[in-house]
């Protein structure tokens, strides 16, 4: 091999180097900040991390459970409750789970729990995770009051309830909750607790706050009636609701993670580009001028 393929082919190894190096660097940052995010949404809200993030705070072997600690605090921050079912409905772990919770489920019998929304008297996340070759459904439930108060709210207007319409309002206000009524055109016709309710039914209101959403400052429910054409919604203060501390810490942490990135890659350039200049330069310099 002459001297010019020589050259060239420790110029291209010292790159290559350089790059894996800095390549490196890259993913190390990218896992801690996606670490820090998972800790954060689990901080504000078991319901926001997805089923790979629970794989790898759940350890399942030889029929033992171990689930990591920070998952049953934030479970206990949320005033909620964990089961761990395998796939067959038996009950491997339970936290928290209260009497009205099914303490064993049949074929089929969890679905049916899970699926029926309307019924159930909690807002019910669940997951289907893979440990040891075997698939396991977490069910995390939290207090869903809005859905006991709805059913309240439509059997007193059928006339269904023995609870008075003061009765009622009293308890409404206690929780500090509101409803709203709405006819078959969307009009309002009556409300309680809630004097700036919209006069036409909005339905973005509704999605936006109803079970799907997270972390949001009111929990917000509805039922439509086919028989009488009316639309009921109910609204109560959600008890965990954390202002802006899920989105601005997690924008704070991309900023300073990327902030960070960018001062490492000037280091490494500038490292690499003293060293390249000390190992290479200099004696090609001193070549140079010796000819």
């Amino acid at each position: 091999m002459n001297l010019r393929n020589k050259l060239i082919f420790q110029y291209v190894r010292q790159l290559f180097g350089f790059l894996l190096v800095l390549l490196l660097f890259l993913i190390i940052a990218m896992l801690g900040l996606g670490w820090r995010i998972m800790n954060e949404q689990l901080s504000v809200d078991l319901s926001r991390l997805n089923a790979s993030d629970l794989t790898l705070k759940i350890d399942y072997e030889a029929e033992r459970i171990h689930v990591n600690p920070e998952i049953e605090k934030s479970v206990a921050r949320h005033q909620g409750w964990l089961q761990i079912i395998d796939k067959h409905g038996k009950i491997l772990y339970n936290y928290r789970t209260p009497a009205d919770v099914p303490s064993q489920f049949g074929p089929g019998e969890w679905i049916a729990y899970v699926e029926n929304r309307d019924a159930s008297r909690y807002h019910i996340t669940h997951w289907v995770i893979n440990q040891s070759d075997e698939n396991i459904i977490i069910l995390y439930g939290t207090p869903a009051p809005e859905k006991e108060m709805i059913k309240r709210l439509i059997a007193a207007k059928t006339g269904t309830s023995k609870e008075t319409w003061d009765e009622l309002n009293k308890s409404f206000s206690r929780e500090k909750a509101w409803y709203l009524v709405y006819d078959r055109e969307g009009k309002l016709i009556h409300q309680w607790n809630h004097p700036n309710a919209s006069a036409q039914l909005d339905m973005t209101e509704v999605l936006q706050n109803g079970e799907a959403a997270k972390n949001v400052p009111v929990h917000i429910t509805s039922r439509y009636e086919k028989n009488s054409d009316l639309t009921y919604v109910v609204g109560i203060p959600n008890p965990t609701y954390q202002s802006g501390v899920q989105e601005t810490s997690e924008d704070v942490m991309v900023k300073e993670t990327f902030l960070q990135i960018g001062i490492l890659l000037i280091l490494v350039v500038l490292f690499a580009g003293s060293w390249y200049a000390w190992r290479v330069g200099k004696p090609l310099l001193h070549m140079v001028n010796w000819l």
